[in-house]
């Protein structure tokens, strides 16, 4: 298969105004984790090799060099430093030979917006009925923005958009357009 994370998902053109900031976050690398049967097994066995719980849906915890959402009950999401992604598929690979599970790099096919500045919290406002104000760090929700499928997960100055590679252009396209008098 073509790998396609090397490619600009947002084909060269950032959203940058004054007070508002759209990029592709190409420093990282996304990593699924499946548990296809949910057993007792497979999660302490996850949770040894990375030295620590996964977390419960709605959540995200931070590991070395990496952070884990918890997207739905058995499906977890990690976000990693691009070069941290492979030792880690393979540190639970080893761990769950044994176990109904997938490990599968998700990076060509997703893309991490990450939109910063003080405009931020109305832009997102303007595409999602969620409240956004209750979303803190350490937490994360799948929900619609712009009418599109994406997992939200907040940083410090910063909220990481997570969706389907295809439709990076077109949330580009709408945070221009939504920020256009917020800035």
């Amino acid at each position: 298969m073509t790998e396609l994370a090397w490619q600009d998902p947002l084909r060269g053109g950032a959203v940058a105004r004054e007070g508002f900031r759209l990029v592709a976050a190409e420093d990282l690398a996304l990593l699924r984790l499946q548990l296809l049967a949910w057993d007792r097994d497979a999660g302490s066995r996850a949770a040894a090799a990375l030295g620590r719980a996964l977390p419960a849906t709605g959540c995200v915890v931070a590991g070395e060099g990496y952070r884990v959402a918890g997207r739905a009950p058995g499906h977890w999401l990690f976000i990693a430093a691009a070069g941290e992604s492979a030792s880690l598929a393979e540190t639970l690979e080893k761990a769950l030979a044994a176990c109904t599970a997938a490990v599968t790099p998700a990076t060509d096919g997703q893309v991490v917006l990450r939109l910063t500045g003080p405009a931020r919290e109305r832009v997102l406002a303007r595409g999602t009925t969620l409240d956004l104000g209750a979303l803190a760090p350490g937490q994360c929700a799948a929900t619609r923005f712009a009418g599109v499928p994406v997992l939200l997960v907040p940083e410090a100055d910063a909220m990481l958009v997570l969706a389907c590679r295809s439709l990076a252009v077109y949330l580009r396209d709408w945070c221009d357009a939504a920020s256009a008098d917020c800035c």
